[in-house]
């Protein structure tokens, strides 16, 4: 397997390595890695792909987690929080909603035993709401692509905070002055914004797994 370091936002350096499926680069922050060793690597779309063709009882028998191709299904696997976390990155709501109902086990009349009790829909759901963009203060859904200055204000309640980390302020001067001292400008690039966003809802998703 290649491995090479490359530069990241900061000044950062991340390993990049290549997918075990179409062989491409793929960078740390766009790939997933099975649970054993020798940690097989896949990119982002082809595991999307490899999720689809996997058997859904072969899934379910595997209490939601999906077997590396790498080892010929047997041994490693990939958890939930990882699907969830590649869904998230490339899809978006919907196909997470979607490849949980498939990954989470369906009720059963035992509430003892795996899935027992548990309904793959509103725990979908529950998760959806979870990685939704809201006010800190009030919860009020807000416009998921705000431009300019990441010193946001609620339409709702009023009250201020910011738009990379959610940290809350109560004064306007205040809000600004957090967003310059612990992000460097007021407007700070997307590709930042994505980033620290991204890393937002993957501890969100493996909390909730």
């Amino acid at each position: 397997m290649i491995t090479r370091l490359l530069g990241e936002l900061g000044g950062d350096l991340v390993a990049e390595e290549s997918c075990l499926v179409c062989l491409e680069p793929v960078s740390s922050s766009a790939c997933v890695r099975c649970s054993a060793p020798p940690h097989h690597v896949l990119c982002d779309s082809c595991f999307l792909s490899h999720v689809d063709s996997v058997p859904e009882p072969r899934i379910r028998a595997c209490r939601g987690r999906v077997p590396c191709p790498g080892d010929g299904w047997h041994d490693s696997h990939f958890g939930p929080s990882e699907i969830a976390s590649v869904a998230l990155r490339c899809d978006g709501p919907r196909p997470l909603e979607q490849m949980l109902e498939k990954l989470l086990p369906r009720p059963t009349d035992d509430p003892a035993l795996p899935g027992g009790g548990a309904e793959a829909p509103r725990l979908a759901q529950q998760l959806l709401l979870r990685v939704t963009i809201s006010c800190p203060w009030c919860a009020a859904v807000v416009d998921p692509d705000p431009d300019g200055c990441r010193a946001m204000r609620c339409g709702v309640c009023g009250f201020y905070y910011c738009w990379l980390c959610f940290h809350k302020e109560l004064t306007n001067q205040a809000i600004h002055r957090h967003v310059r001292d612990a992000h460097g400008d007021l407007f700070v690039a997307q590709r930042a914004v994505d980033l620290a966003h991204g890393a937002w809802r993957r501890s969100v998703v493996s909390d909730f797994m």
